[in-house]
């Protein structure tokens, strides 16, 4: 009974004894109303607090406090990329079984799927520790900013290391330190953002002959890397702009053990203006001002690539052409420093919602750095030279759609034409240590790639493969590049507490070339099985095991590099 109601009942009961002339004086009427309104507070209070004492709560649902919704603007609020809010305990574990040693790990938490109480906290931030074999140790940390603060940040943190490997014990152990950060600041149409990194990475040139186990020196086969980076740009992020563009800059610098560095500045911007209700222009336009030096010397190594372009948008059709334009400041290119390349891009639904055909003609100018190279090999041996790869042209068809809801696809083949393709070979001198060897002429290359998915709400199968073709000029094969590789990821969420994750990776057709001894060497096929497990104990704390390379398989990616068998980690994770 509500305070509006007593009142109205105590006033009826006052009318009724009126009429029937049993009406009390006034100032007595008055003193009992006072009592009445004092047990009438009284009471309840006594009443929550024996409820207090007692260790139970009872919540009133019968009045609702109801506030005004404040104004907002939802075309001008973006979606906010740094942070997914809540991201508690669903997170994936890195890959740590690499067909090389770890130099780059890209891991994130995921969206939050595990469906937390009313009254939880809103976790933004995990951290997770673990040990496996190898004497390896793996700690990460992921820190997010409120998704209702102005500035939006971002920090990542991890540490893994092995001490042993699988030749040598500690001569083939590596160790990875990592710290990126970002932030961002959303505005009325724009958006401002920054990120900066720090890198180290640490290996060993473990691939020398067995011979010579006796007497390597750990410590002259040790190599590490070192990267600093910081970016910065602006972006409009207004959707009904006629105007839409982004500008970026960045400077990075990539270091070697072996006195090779590399600084580069990067300027980078695009913009889309729209022109009519279906036509649009495109401009697309980067700057890398690069320069390497070794013990060699020191090369200058500028690339500016300028590409605009005429696009028309209707509804099931898209079309587009320009050109682009690229000045090449490489020593090592055996090209005209100014080159023009055709684009044009084309698609068209078939079948709406279910159909798409898509085809291309396109040519570029491919960056290769000092770090690029290093990423994808990191055995190089010192003062490799260094070029960047012409797409002459390549020309582009597939097919791509959706089966019915659950399943989708696509698939493609392509056939292009390209010159300073680059390959790796083990040196003449040092085995444990490649060379870059480049294809100057004109190198055809077929490709034919496919994918095929399958999504529930708590299946998700992602499945892909690629068949490879390189017709060499200047070389007798297309040396460590995969002529078919197939790779299936399969994700499955329990009950919201068992995350079950697998991933099986398979190469083939791998060929290595022996400098010492002029032999050609096949590689066996890869078959690389992970598995993944993580439990939910509650809303805050998990456990995880992971089981890499199952099969146990020696393989090799490159030429004398024996990877780890089967490797486990397991450990903890908690959300604060």
């Amino acid at each position: 009974m509500n305070m509006d109601y007593a009142w109205r009942a105590n006033t009826q009961k006052r009318r009724k004894l009126v009429q029937s002339g049993r009406n009390q004086p006034l100032k007595q009427q008055y003193a009992m109303k006072k009592i009445l309104i004092v047990l009438w507070l009284v009471m309840p209070l006594s009443a929550a607090a024996q409820k207090l004492d007692e260790g139970k709560f009872e919540v009133e649902k019968e009045r609702v406090l109801r506030l005004s919704k404040a104004s907002r603007s939802f075309e001008r609020m973006p979606k906010t990329e740094l942070s997914e809010g809540n991201t508690a305990q669903q997170y994936q574990l890195p890959r740590f079984n690499y067909t090389l040693p770890l130099l780059a790990v890209n891991t994130s938490p995921l969206r939050q799927q595990v469906a937390q109480k009313k009254d939880a906290p809103p976790f933004r931030n995990l951290a997770k520790a673990g040990f496996g074999n190898y004497n390896s140790l793996y700690a990460e940390l992921f820190l997010t900013a409120p998704k209702d603060a102005d500035w939006q940040y971002k920090v990542h943190g991890l540490h893994f290391s092995s001490q042993t490997g699988p030749v040598d014990g500690k001569n083939s152990g590596n160790s990875l330190n990592q710290i990126h950060g970002e932030l961002a600041k959303f505005m009325n149409n724009g958006k401002i953002y920054g990120n900066a990194t720090y890198r180290r990475d640490g290996l060993h040139f473990y691939g020398y002959s067995p011979l010579q186990s006796s007497t390597v020196e750990r410590s002259d086969i040790r190599q590490t890397f070192s990267l600093t980076e910081i970016r910065a740009g602006y972006e409009n992020i207004d959707p009904i702009a006629t105007f839409q563009y982004r500008a970026e800059g960045g400077f990075y610098l990539f270091t070697d053990r072996y006195k090779a560095s590399e600084a580069t500045f990067q300027l980078a911007g695009n913009l889309d203006a729209k022109l009519g209700e279906t036509s649009y222009l495109t401009t697309d336009l980067s700057l890398d001002l690069i320069n390497r030096r070794d013990e060699v010397g020191g090369q200058t190594r500028n690339l500016l690539i300028f590409a605009p372009k005429y696009e028309l948008r209707q509804e099931g059709f898209t079309i587009s052409a320009g050109v682009r334009a690229v000045a090449d400041g490489d020593s090592l290119t055996n090209q005209p420093k100014g080159r023009f390349y055709p684009i044009i891009h084309a698609s068209a639904d078939l079948v709406k919602d279910r159909l798409t055909a898509f085809a291309s003609l396109e040519g570029n100018t491919i960056r290769r750095t000092f770090r690029s190279m290093a990423e994808e090999n990191p055995f190089l041996g010192p003062n490799v030279a260094l070029a960047h790869t012409s797409q002459l042209w390549e020309a582009t068809g597939g097919l791509r759609g959706n089966i019915s809801t659950q399943w989708g696809f696509q698939i493609k083949s392509s056939y292009g034409v390209y010159r300073n393709l680059h390959f790796f070979a083990n040196s003449a001198s040092d085995s444990s240590k490649f060379n870059i060897l480049y294809d100057r002429g004109k190198v055809p290359v077929f490709q034919v790639q496919g994918e095929l998915s399958y999504a529930t709400g708590r299946l998700k199968l992602i499945g892909k493969t690629g068949f490879f073709g390189y017709n060499t000029q200047d070389l007798a094969r297309p040396w460590h590049r995969p002529l078919f590789t197939a790779n299936l990821n399969a994700s499955y969420l329990i009950e919201n507490k068992l995350r079950v994750g697998s991933d099986l990776y398979h190469l083939a057709g791998i060929r290595a070339f022996s400098p010492r001894t002029g032999a050609q060497i096949s590689l066996k096929p890869i078959f690389d099985l992970n598995l993944q497990i993580d439990y939910f104990i509650n809303n805050q704390f998990s456990v995880f095991l992971g089981g890499y390379n199952l099969f146990s398989q020696r393989y090799r990616r490159f030429l004398n590099y024996d990877v780890r068998q089967l490797t486990v980690l397991g450990g903890v994770g908690i959300a604060f």
